[in-house]
């Protein structure tokens, strides 16, 4: 799903852009997909001084998608509170909530430890995960989209997400070009035949794949011959909160179908499930209550679903 929503002087989310300086009309140019948008916010910018650096752009950019992300959720409490018991309107405005609370999480590390520390690979990935969540509020809303109020949400939602796009193209270009400017392009990935310098794992001793000689913490199983739960969320309920960055907790899933919504906060780090192969374990069920022609998110845990919430990196 792609939006391209670039704000009019009529939009309710616009401001007069004073002229701007030739270093963020070119950066924008030459290196965000929405680059109007880009020249609009930065040059706004409260916090920007006259000759930015590319370091001090990144920082504004992310300062506007947290913004941003704030006003939507601001406005989706909006559509809970005139939902007059609309049970779906609820469910999905709070799936967009649980999105928003990990993205604005994720644009936290990313201004507060990743760029600090120079670890431009897990900024990029942070934002790229952001980005996902954001698209994640849209196809939510997308649901309920039958009042004024959603409407008008999906729409600052959109715009959200060319923000969210537009940081993510600075920090690409930021770290394969640096400070110089006059080499920065587009986003790219190996989908268009550019690829990114591959650096050491941030895992010791890990090389992909599955991991060998994995301790399992707890079992999720069918039958409960063996000591287990019968429930893969009551499993992921007993991980501990903030753990060591590099010490997992394993969830072996038995063969089965898990008719139930999984959701692992922010809180639990390092989850990793393991199931039995296609086909054999299987994650399925809705989040929308009593709508017509919805189809069941599911997920198919091949060999492994890990998750992790540091240092790891991603191409944009």
């Amino acid at each position: 799903m792609i939006f391209t929503l670039i704000p009019s002087s009529t939009s309710p989310y616009y401001t007069h852009t004073p002229t701007p300086p030739s270093s963020i009309q070119q950066l924008c140019k030459a290196a965000t997909r929405f680059p109007d948008l880009c020249v609009c916010w930065l040059s706004n910018s409260k916090q920007l001084p006259p000759n930015p650096t590319p370091l001090q752009l990144i920082y504004s950019s992310l300062s506007v998608t947290s913004e941003t992300a704030l006003t939507v959720q601001s406005k989706v409490n909006n559509i809970i509170n005139s939902a007059a018991g609309d049970q779906n309107r609820i469910k999905a405005s709070n799936n967009c909530l649980e999105v928003l609370k990990s993205s604005l999480y994720r644009i936290s590390i990313t201004t507060n430890d990743a760029l600090p520390r120079s670890n431009l690979k897990s900024a990029r990935t942070w934002m790229s995960a952001s980005l996902i969540h954001h698209t994640d509020c849209v196809s939510a809303l997308t649901k309920v989209n039958d009042t004024k109020l959603v409407t008008k949400t999906l729409s600052l939602v959109g715009s959200l997400i060319n923000i969210t796009s537009n940081a993510l193209s600075l920090l690409f270009s930021y770290d394969h070009f640096g400070n110089n400017t006059a080499s920065w392009i587009l986003s790219r990935t190996e989908h268009v035949g550019f690829w990114g310098a591959v650096k050491k794992s941030g895992i010791a001793g890990f090389k992909g794949g599955v991991p060998v000689n994995l301790e399992v913490d707890v079992m999720v199983s069918k039958d409960r011959r063996n000591p287990s739960y019968k429930m893969v969320q009551d499993a992921v309920n007993t991980a501990p909160n903030n753990t060591d960055d590099r010490k997992r907790f394993v969830i072996r899933i038995k063969a089965g179908v898990y008719e139930e919504i999984v959701r692992v906060p922010l809180e639990k780090k390092n989850v990793m499930f393991l199931g039995d192969g296609i086909g054999k374990t299987v994650i399925t069920g809705s989040l929308y209550v009593g709508l017509p022609q919805q189809s069941p998110s599911k997920i198919v845990l091949e060999h492994i679903l890990l998750r992790l919430d540091y240092n790891f990196s991603s191409l944009c």
